[in-house]
């Protein structure tokens, strides 16, 4: 988003989000750094703009009574500006003060090393193949070399991926790497296989067909269907993306060579 439409939403997601409904000059000096003068016409020009959701009252704007947020002021954009990261005032139109956000995130997303992090953006940016140490989950396993081609960063709930294709299979076939799990990387000098075929990284999508436990009441189906974006009794996923949400929602079953889940409750 551009510096300038930030500053003109702004006014917008302000008036509409603010305790009491109005912005103020000194909110627009706060969030962006601009002079009063500055401030004072750029609020003019969004109530020209936007005469049917604001009013101008001396230096003060308010919201225009019984006016309905536009969308990129309205309570959805701003749940997807913090979930993108995007908590500042310039964002979101509210100070920390006015609404505290709490984020934790139960894992790590980059790998051990930072010159992996570093040989593995490089990878996809250059489109390049590159050598990872990669430590899968299957029993006492060590660590193995790895030889791929990097196709696109992937981000799946708090868990980091890179999606790439194993140039140690016949066929190059699309895999998914975890960040975290790249023990450490270094460059490939080798050329890439002859008759070699980049793929898509945008995996295929697939409708999934999906059951609810009937232990569930009506209204947890409900909220269920709309957490798992069900329709129609089908879950839409990326063909790599099935095994695992069907294993985390449902009673996907795991190879019995896979060591999971890596810890032990300690209530039990």
């Amino acid at each position: 988003m551009s510096s300038k439409k930030l500053e003109h939403e702004f006014v917008c997601r302000r008036a509409f989000r603010s305790p009491d409904g109005i912005v103020r000059r000194a909110d627009l000096v706060e969030a962006f750094g601009m002079s009063t003068s500055k401030a004072t016409q750029l609020l003019a020009l969004e109530v020209e703009a936007s005469g049917s959701l604001l009013v101008r009252d001396g230096y003060l704007v308010h919201r225009r009574m019984g006016a309905t947020a536009p969308p990129y002021a309205s309570a959805k954009d701003l749940m997807a500006k913090l979930d993108a990261g995007l908590h500042g005032f310039d964002y979101t139109g509210l100070r920390s003060s006015e609404l505290h956000v709490n984020t934790w995130q139960s894992c790590e997303n980059t790998p051990t090393s930072e010159q992996a992090l570093d040989l593995v953006i490089e990878a996809c940016v250059k489109k390049r193949p590159v050598l990872i140490k990669y430590v899968g989950m299957r029993r006492g396993e060590p660590g193995t070399w790895r030889r791929i081609a990097p196709l696109c960063l992937e981000r799946m709930g708090d868990q980091w991926r890179v999606t790439a294709q194993d140039l140690e299979k016949d066929g190059a076939p699309v895999r998914t790497f975890v960040m975290t799990r790249i023990f450490s990387a270094r460059h490939d000098t080798e050329p890439l296989p002859r008759k070699f075929v980049r793929a898509n990284p945008n995996d295929s999508d697939r409708l999934v067909p999906v059951e609810f436990n009937l232990k569930l009441s009506k209204v947890q189906q409900e909220v269920l269907m709309h957490e798992l974006k069900i329709k129609d009794g089908h879950v839409e996923l990326p063909s790599r993306c099935v095994h695992e949400f069907m294993i985390r929602f449902a009673d996907g079953a795991r190879s019995d060579d896979i060591a999971w889940p890596p810890l032990k409750n300690p209530n039990r």
